[in-house]
């Protein structure tokens, strides 16, 4: 996740093999703050466990 955070222009977010979530780092931290009246996510291991309900693990 620190790699994609440091190295990607653009980011896919996948869950059970669909696109949940596609854009910039600030775009999609930004977006999840804004749908879901949530803290905005630290980075994308936050977002992604908010995004999908899972650890990085299940």
């Amino acid at each position: 996740m620190e790699e994609a955070e440091r190295l990607c222009d653009r980011i896919a977010i996948m869950d059970e093999g669909q696109i949940i979530a596609l854009g910039t780092l600030e775009q999609l931290l930004a977006l999840r703050d804004q749908q879901q009246q949530v803290q905005r996510p630290h980075g994308l291991q936050e977002l992604f466990i908010q995004l999908t309900g899972k650890t990085l693990r299940d």
